[in-house]
């Protein structure tokens, strides 16, 4: 049988405290799903290419856009992400640290890969080229970058209602959109396999 320990019964002790600072909690979480929504809906009505999205911070830490032209491999959705960016990310040093990622699934990583790195050499200047990581398995290749730092994203969000955080995914978004071609040619490639 489980034994209590002492942080058991201090929240037994404190559980009317501890219940309304979950519940605070909670709205805090559904807050910031509303400001991601509204970051999805303004890049979506810049970018009208990117007609797919999904607020996935319940779900996988991160939210993304995409073509649904783009066809999926084994039901992974290619497209452009925003990862480990939920509040206990933001938060928590213990969490993996934000970064954005243009993310391609596909049967051949070695390939994908080798026209991604060409895609960057060819788009972007060579100290952004340096911040850019290829990384590949068996399911899938992306391109990342780390994004701000944990401290710059928290105050972004909490002044001016969230606007300073929408504006800089917009840009994070905006500056992957650049893969756009190159995502496009991949996917067509190997759709239908």
């Amino acid at each position: 049988m489980s034994r209590f320990n002492e942080a058991d019964l201090f929240l037994l002790d404190k559980w009317t405290d501890a219940r309304l600072l979950e519940d605070g909690m909670e709205q805090l979480r559904k807050k910031y799903e509303q400001v991601v929504d509204t970051m999805l809906a303004e890049c979506q009505s810049i970018h009208r290419e990117l007609d797919g999205s999904k607020n996935g911070l319940r779900s996988y830490s991160g939210f993304g856009l995409w073509k649904t032209s783009w066809p999926k491999w084994r039901d992974w959705q290619p497209g452009f992400y925003i990862e480990e960016i939920r509040l206990d990310n933001l938060k928590l040093p213990d969490f993996e640290a934000p970064y954005k990622n243009v993310w391609i699934p596909n049967p051949n990583p070695g390939e994908v890969e080798t026209g991604l790195r060409k895609t960057v050499e060819r788009i972007v200047t060579k100290v952004e080229s340096n911040q850019w990581q290829i990384h590949s398995d068996k399911r899938a290749t992306s391109i990342w970058c780390s994004i701000e730092t944990r401290e710059e994203l928290c105050d972004l969000l909490v002044r001016d209602e969230g606007q300073g955080f929408v504006r800089c995914m917009v840009d994070h978004f905006y500056s992957m959109m650049q893969f756009i071609p190159a995502v496009t040619e991949i996917v067509s490639k190997y759709s239908g396999k």
